[in-house]
This record gives C-alpha cells, sequence and structure tokens, in this order.
C-alpha cells in the first residue's frame, strides 16, 4: 500500500511540474514606482491636450489626474494591472470615451529582440463566369506594403464587366491601404474624404490618387462591395466613400461603426497609451459611419452576400426587382 501511495505520489509531482516551470519563466508584471506613475500622468496630461480628438473635453479628467498626483491615490507605486485598472476608470469615467487603453510596453534590448509576428494576410482574385471578377481580402493589412501586389491584382481584372470586393474576412487595416483600394474606382483628384484632429492639428484632405493603370475602374465598372458587422475602422471607409460617392453597392450587414481613428504614445518606459486622435467626414455627407456603420444597400445575410451580389453583377437590370 505504501508503495503504490509513494509511485501516486510520484506520478502527481511528474504532472504538476511542467506547470510550475511555464509559471515561473511567464513574463512578471511591471512594478511602477512612484516616479514612474508620476511620469505617466504628466505624459497623459500633455497628449490629452496635444492629441486627443475630443481635447476640449478633458479639463475635469486632467485636474482629476493632477489632484491623484500631488494628494491622492498616485503618490506611491503599484503593480501595473492595479494601476491601469484605476488609470483607465478615471479616463473613461471623466470622457465618456472607452476607446483608451494603457498597455505594458515591452523593453527591448540590443540583444534580445522580439521578431515582429508577420502579418496573415491574403489578396486572393479570380475571374468568374459571366467576366464577372472577384477579390477577396483575408487578414490585417497595417504593417506590410502591400500597395504593388494589389495594384497586380486589380490590373488583372481591369476589363471585367462587374467587379465584388469581399471585405468579409478583412481583419485590421491601415488607412494607407485602405485609401488604395478606393482610388481606383474614384476619378484622380477626387476628395475623398477630410481627416480632422483636435485644435493643435490643421485637417488633411484625402485625394484619389489610382495607379495609372488602374484608371480602366473609375466610373466604368460595376463595383459589389461584401460586407458583414465585423467589418470596421478602414474597411469601412472604403465601403462609405464608395457607396456615398455612387461609385459601389454594399452587400450584406450593416458594418460595426468604428470611424475614429487611434494611436499608441509611449508615456514611460514601462507603459504606453492608446487614444483617438482623428476622426473622417466625408464630402458629401458630412457625416462619417461612427456609431451607425455602413448600411448596406441589400441588406442580406453576410454569408449570403456573394450570391446575391453576383445575381445584380449579371443582371443589372434587376437591381430594382431586388430592393
Amino acid at each position: 500500500m505504501f508503495r503504490y501511495s509513494l509511485i501516486v505520489f510520484l506520478l502527481c509531482i511528474l504532472c504538476i511540474t511542467p506547470t510550475v516551470v511555464t509559471a515561473a519563466t511567464a513574463h512578471p508584471e511591471p512594478y511602477l514606482e512612484k516616479e514612474e506613475i508620476r511620469h505617466i500622468v504628466e505624459n497623459t496630461v500633455a497628449a490629452l491636450s496635444q492629441e486627443y480628438l475630443f481635447a476640449e473635453q478633458t479639463d475635469k479628467v486632467k485636474a482629476r489626474l493632477q489632484h491623484e498626483l500631488t494628494s491622492g491615490e498616485f503618490t506611491r507605486g503599484y503593480h501595473f494591472g492595479q494601476f491601469r485598472q484605476k488609470f483607465e476608470s478615471i479616463l473613461v469615467n471623466g470622457t465618456s470615451d472607452t476607446g483608451f487603453e494603457l498597455l505594458e510596453r515591452r523593453q527591448m534590448s540590443a540583444l534580445h529582440r522580439e521578431p515582429l509576428p508577420a502579418e496573415d494576410n491574403a489578396i486572393d482574385s479570380e475571374l468568374l463566369s459571366e467576366n464577372i471578377g472577384y477579390i477577396k481580402l483575408q487578414g490585417d493589412f497595417v504593417k506590410a506594403d502591400r500597395r504593388s501586389d494589389l495594384v497586380d491584382t486589380l490590373s488583372t481584372l481591369r476589363d471585367v464587366d462587374a467587379l465584388i470586393i469581399d471585405l468579409r474576412d478583412a481583419g485590421a487595416a491601415s488607412m494607407d491601404f485602405a485609401q488604395q483600394l478606393v482610388s481606383p474606382f474614384l476619378q484622380p483628384g477626387t476628395l475623398m474624404g477630410t481627416v480632422s484632429f483636435n485644435d493643435q492639428h490643421e485637417p488633411v484632405e484625402l485625394l484619389a490618387d489610382p495607379a495609372p493603370e488602374l484608371s480602366a475602374f473609375a466610373g466604368k465598372t460595376p463595383v459589389y462591395i461584401l460586407t458583414s458587422g465585423f467589418v470596421s475602422g478602414p474597411w469601412e471607409f472604403v465601403s462609405y466613400t464608395l457607396k456615398h460617392h455612387d461609385a459601389a453597392v454594399i452587400v450584406g450587414d450593416d458594418t460595426m461603426g468604428m470611424s475614429y481613428m487611434k494611436k499608441t504614445i509611449p508615456v514611460s518606459n514601462h507603459a504606453e497609451l492608446t487614444l483617438y486622435y482623428a476622426q473622417i467626414t466625408h464630402p458629401l455627407t458630412q457625416d462619417n459611419w461612427q456609431y451607425t456603420g455602413v448600411f448596406a444597400d441589400y441588406q442580406v445575410k453576410a454569408e449570403d452576400s456573394l450570391e446575391t451580389a453576383l445575381k445584380l453583377a449579371r443582371d443589372q437590370s434587376g437591381e430594382q426587382a431586388l430592393r
């Protein structure tokens, strides 16, 4: 009996040991000393004035942060997670803006650098029956420059009778890539939108700038964009811009509704702050898709949108019947 118990005990130790080793090698949460907390607060106050989109609404928040720094809860050190909870609560409650995030800033040395993760994305294209082009964008298009790949893909389909662009499985994207996707379907120099910042920065106009070899699309090729409820941000810029320039028909679910643009600012050695810094306004609607999303012209389930778009593309005269 004793021998059996000993064997069971040793087996339990063997089962537990990997877990203990894994926990010991996990990334430890940093401890923020009082001085670093002061840096975080002071740099955040500066960012709220200089970078935050709605800087005029932050007077009470800045006063609260300064109070906590001098005579409140931020006069001592904290573990990162505990401080993050208190800090974000002040920002969100004071602005009613849930876009703030205090993130841990990973420390890199010359000898120990984590490789940047490769983006998992794809631009797939296909020529369907009746000379209908189909492009499917999958994954994230944030870091890598895919302009040449996009131009090459569109170039192979420039003689189609209709084009379907599928955004249903698209992930994150940069505004630069979104502008590249929109430009071929508008006349060169068309004002696509105005990017507004806070009062510290002048607005920026976004103009269509298509590659010369893609000029065949603008105003000549019917375009259908497939959307889902998960399409957001720059992809919504694509849908909203082309829809309101009468350059595309939107098919599927209404999109998520996120037009504010985010940036991340280092605020200390261990922390960085993510906040909204810009928004886009369409020149024709003088509005954007924030909160409402982009309304689909043809309201169908996302999984049925390709079939619907194919019907529209194959029979332009059938559009009114399907509305």
